[in-house]
């Protein structure tokens, strides 16, 4: 089985007109500087953090709410940034991403190089690496191949759409699904998930009709909903 994903970057620019206000400036660390402004004509509040690129001691991460997607916990997983910075060690933190009450992000996320959210239709993203950062929008396409036939991808980590088929890692925590669904457990190939890459395993066993399954250690699970689930269900190992 071969599972393949790819993201391309559309980029543009962005100009912002400033606007008369009280500043307030804090250093935060070396390379860390916290700055508030406050317009009251507007009325308008910015709170802002500058990062230096190439600081000592000082990298940039993105983070999951609770460390996994999906998480069968009384907040689902969902974190404050106040509880995220102390379970991360972080010495800032900032909300960067839009989420549904399961905690799923609504868009491209990527973490220590690897994949762990595929694009939102129309949302933008930012993306950096040690010297500069960038803004723009993210495709997405992903398939799945098994007994020489590939299958279109709807996303990665993510409860999966109505007659669509998505693949969830380990990260996701849980593979989600309305009925009727099929899950296909696969025991992978080391993989590191970058967004441009193409992985193996072999298929080990077919789950039907479980709306959350379990993601094991070295596995990854493609799920299937619908007329899909149909399909997944001849890929018997």
């Amino acid at each position: 089985m071969r599972l393949n994903t790819r993201a391309s970057i559309l980029m543009f620019a962005l100009a912002a007109v400033s606007a008369q206000a009280q500043v307030w400036v804090k250093p935060v660390a070396p390379g860390v500087v916290y700055r508030m402004e406050v317009d009251l004509s507007v009325p308008r509040i910015v709170h802002a953090l500058r990062y230096s690129f190439g600081a000592p001691g000082l990298s940039l991460k993105t983070e999951l709410g609770g460390g996994s997607v999906f998480a069968e916990t009384a907040s689902k997983g969902r974190e404050t940034m106040t509880e995220m910075a102390a379970r991360t060690g972080a010495i800032a933190a900032i909300n960067g991403d839009y989420f549904p009450f399961t905690g799923d992000p609504l868009g491209t996320m990527v973490r220590d190089g690897k994949l762990l959210s595929s694009p939102g239709r129309g949302r933008a993203v930012i993306g950096w690496g040690t010297r500069s950062a960038a803004v723009g929008l993210v495709s997405f396409r992903g398939t799945v191949e098994a007994n020489g036939t590939a299958l279109e991808l709807k996303g990665i980590n993510e409860d999966c759409p109505e007659n669509g088929m998505v693949l969830n890692t380990e990260t996701a925590g849980f593979a989600v699904a309305k009925t009727p669904n099929v899950h296909a457990v696969i025991k992978m190939d080391p993989a590191d998930w970058s967004p441009n890459g193409v992985y193996t395993g072999e298929m080990a066993y077919l789950f039907a009709d479980n709306p959350k399954l379990p993601i094991q250690p070295g596995n990854a699970v493609v799920t299937a909903h619908g007329t899909q689930a149909e399909v997944l269900k001849t890929w018997v190992p």
